[in-house]
């Protein structure tokens, strides 16, 4: 998860990773560090396997936070190092030109040396020093891979909901502000459409055009047909529209805003809905609200249109839980973190956090690396994420957060404070097992020993590495997840064929009957 924090770091070129002293390994009094920009660390790593093996291997032995959970699970780092590094020496002893080591093989190598380690977030890109190329390994998603859930990759829409066919499922209010390149995309070339119809029609009507009168004709036909047949399906077509289709038409005083969210993590799907006159739904697949609700992109049209369709599904969905929450008409109200992602931990007070009194709610406890010593964590102290504080009611009837595979971070933080509510119950399927927190600036590692490991794409190696461990009443979940209190899979052949999803129906079942 990412945090937005107040606090301004301190931008130092951090040193890490004294080689630490093995039977295995030859001992080194080098500091080695792994600034940001810092060419003489990673120079060896850029000519040599070897090199390059041994400095990765010691910054996750310095960075990485959880060694003593591993060694629980049977994992003895000081022996990966012995296997593998015979088979690096073999790699820098390979003629490149003649039998270059290929991306496919150098891959399953890395996957076989990092595939044991469970922190859920922990992804490694390595250069391949014979190509050129770079691959990456996420131990995650080589774990998670062989879960049953694992191809879900979306939410299941809301369609059946809307219909009276849902019975007393039936949603009376619903509000989809999915922030989409498409979503604005069509709307500017419909609306440019719209404009060229209405440019087209007294033309058409004149019987005796002059050649000036055809010429724009034409103009107008073609780039209508353009228009129209436009399709969005990948970013080569997201370019297109944005360096070409934009300005295209500029002479027929047609233009089309840019779409210009250039993160890709603000692309969230917001879905709000009143279900049986009082059952209030939230569905969000990032933690990514503060970027709209604190006005960050009405710099732009884009920006403006998105921020106002996530603040009116947000601000309906709080305003309408204490309207009936004070009317005494509330239901329960259901959170759907299902194929989220993560994301902020401040967006806390805004989803789970909005229902809870203002202060902080402590959902877990942390810790952090103190030293490059491989256990050198502090104490556990006290891990609060922050609820609102303005004028909001406690809501005291049931709450329920939907939960599967791909709800990964603050969605599992959000887990895990439902889990310390009496009020409040995870339906669903296990989570990723990712509850560590991130930040990717390298000068976090600074105060916290840990953080990212070189630059992505540019240095031999960059490793996404954890700064703060998550720690739950159960204990460390990398690796594991949250396991819901009520498990419910996704009936497929149900979706499929009616529409239904049988994972927010037991949710209400559940609000309704409390069991």
């Amino acid at each position: 998860m990412k945090t937005i924090n107040s606090k301004i770091w301190v931008a130092a070129v951090a040193v890490t990773t004294v080689m630490t002293v093995c039977s295995c390994r030859d001992v080194s009094d080098d500091v080695m560090s792994y600034g940001q920009n810092d060419d003489f660390a990673f120079a060896a790593a850029d000519t040599s396997f070897v090199a390059q093996f041994d400095a990765l291997w010691t910054a996750l032995n310095c960075n990485y936070g959880i060694w003593d959970y591993e060694a629980k699970l049977g994992l003895d780092w000081d022996d990966v190092y012995t296997k593998y590094m015979p088979r690096m020496q073999e790699l820098d002893e390979r003629d490149k030109e003649k039998n270059p080591v290929s991306d496919a093989d150098f891959k399953k190598l890395y996957e076989e040396i990092l595939s044991p380690l469970h922190d859920g977030h922990l992804v490694v890109q390595v250069k391949n020093l014979h190509t050129g190329n770079r691959v990456a390994v996420a131990p995650s998603n080589m774990r998670n891979a062989r879960r049953p859930d694992y191809d879900i990759n979306d939410v299941p829409p809301m369609n059946y909901y809307l219909t009276p066919a849902a019975g007393q499922n039936q949603a009376m209010e619903y509000i989809d502000a999915s922030v989409r390149p498409g979503r604005f995309i069509y709307k500017e070339i419909d609306e440019a459409i719209d404009t060229l119809n209405q440019l087209i029609a007294p033309l058409e009507a004149i019987a005796d055009r002059t050649d000036l009168q055809d010429y724009f004709l034409d103009k107008y036909r073609a780039a209508r047909e353009e228009l129209s047949t436009f399709t969005l399906r990948t970013m080569v077509d997201l370019d297109l529209y944005n360096n070409v289709l934009t300005t295209k038409y500029r002479e027929l005083d047609i233009t089309l805003e840019p779409f210009d969210l250039s993160d890709k993590s603000s692309w969230i799907d917001v879905k709000y809905a009143n279900i049986d006159d009082g059952i209030l739904y939230l569905g969000l697949t990032g933690f990514h609200l503060i970027p709209y609700l604190y006005k960050m992109y009405v710099s732009s049209p884009c920006g403006e249109y998105y921020t106002l369709r996530v603040e009116a599904a947000w601000e309906r969905w709080i305003s309408m839980i204490q309207a009936y929450h004070n009317a005494g008409r509330l239901k329960g109200v259901i959170i759907d973190v299902r194929n989220n992602g993560g994301g902020y931990t401040y967006d806390y007070q805004y989803v789970l956090g909005a229902l809870l009194p203002s202060g902080g709610h402590q959902v877990a406890s942390a810790r952090f690396k103190t030293g490059i010593g491989r256990y050198d964590y502090s104490p556990l102290t006290p891990q609060e994420l922050k609820t609102l504080s303005q004028d909001h009611v406690t809501v005291t009837e049931p709450i329920v957060v939907l939960a599967n595979c791909h709800s990964v971070s603050m969605a599992e933080m959000t887990c895990l404070g439902a889990k310390q509510l009496d009020n409040a119950c995870v339906i669903g399927t296990q989570t990723w097992g990712g509850l560590c927190m991130l930040n990717s600036d390298p000068a976090y590692y600074s105060e916290y020993y840990a953080s990212v490991v070189g630059v992505r794409d540019e240095t031999p190696f960059w490793a996404y590495i954890p700064v703060d461990v998550t720690v739950s009443k159960e204990g460390i979940l990398e690796g594991i997840g949250v396991t819901p209190d009520i498990e419910v899979q996704l009936d497929r052949n149900l979706l499929q064929s009616t529409g239904r999803d049988s994972q927010l129906e037991r949710a209400l079942e559940y609000i309704r009957t409390g069991r």
